[in-house]
């Protein structure tokens, strides 16, 4: 998926059998605003950011690589939303 254009939401749905296996390119920082919404899964996922805009979505079973990402917003099941880490936004 490739959101480079302009501001954009990435909408994950479920899916019988995991999130599937996605790359997610948001585009430049800055020039945008990303963000991958997950609003629709009914189980949690595990986030990591491995920079401030770059990291993994992972269900256990399939992961989603994504990078330009500013916001994700995640299940009902979990916490209103994931940004960044601060120590890893500056």
């Amino acid at each position: 998926m490739d959101g480079s254009q302009h501001d954009g939401v990435f909408v994950l749905k479920p899916r019988l059998l995991g999130v599937g296996e996605d790359k997610i390119i948001g585009g430049p920082s800055g020039q945008s605003y990303q963000k991958i919404d997950l609003s629709q899964l009914t189980y949690p996922v595990d986030i990591d950011w491995s920079s401030p805009d770059c990291g993994s979505i992972t269900d256990g079973a399939d992961t989603i690589v994504f990078q330009g990402v500013d916001e994700i917003i995640l299940p009902p099941c979990m916490r209103e939303a994931a940004s960044p880490p601060t120590e890893l936004a500056s």
